[in-house]
């Protein structure tokens, strides 16, 4: 027969459960409601190609956890792409078939840049006045120093060429937002950290 102990050490065991239940599912809910736009790389026409494709052996993006971030011309006038070339170059990013990927000091990937327009291609010739950056947060062995790491290089991009961060809904970077973004990938290291988890989501 359970004493009055063992009864009660059942139930706050079985209290912490419920709750760390609700704790991921209400993740869920949350990522689907701050970043519903992220779920798929192709998130503008202009991308058909998937110049920015980040896992260019999956076509499936469903296994992608994706943060979205454009820069765009301040006076609405085409980039200087020789000012651009020479910026990126000196940032460290590497071109790679038309677009250009940013490495942490580990040689890890952390984002990829490229031509907001189709088809996407970044050349000496290019004409475009917005530029778009991707992040998989579910590529990265750490989300939360990868996504600081890409904002902090857009900030300094941003005013090198005089442009404005927005999302993909060309909404200005607030800290509110920014916020939002910490707290994305906040969850996706939770669940990379304890994946068994996500079995539990619905």
């Amino acid at each position: 027969m359970l004493t009055n102990i063992q009864i009660l050490l059942i139930g706050i065991g079985f209290s912490i459960s419920l709750s760390v239940i609700y704790f991921f599912l209400k993740t869920r809910i949350n990522r689907k409601e701050i970043f519903e736009n992220t779920s798929n790389l192709d998130l503008n026409a202009e991308l058909k190609q998937g110049s920015l494709n980040l896992d260019p052996d999956q076509s499936n993006t469903s296994n992608q956890e994706l943060i979205i971030m454009q820069l765009h011309s301040i006076d609405g006038s085409n980039f200087d792409m020789e000012q651009v070339f020479e910026l990126l170059k000196n940032l460290k990013f590497k071109a790679a078939d038309g677009f250009f990927v940013f490495y942490n000091h580990s040689l890890e990937e952390v984002f990829r840049l490229a031509n907001k327009f189709h088809p996407g291609i970044l050349e000496k010739n290019t004409q475009t006045n917005t530029l778009i950056a991707a992040i998989d947060l579910l590529k990265s062995n750490d989300p939360m120093s990868s996504l600081e790491l890409m904002i902090k290089t857009l900030s300094m991009i941003s005013e090198s060429l005089e442009a404005n961060i927005t999302d993909s809904k060309n909404n200005l970077l607030s800290k509110q937002m920014i916020e939002h973004f910490r707290t994305y990938a906040s969850r996706i290291l939770q669940e990379k950290s304890y994946p068994a988890t996500k079995l539990n989501q619905v």
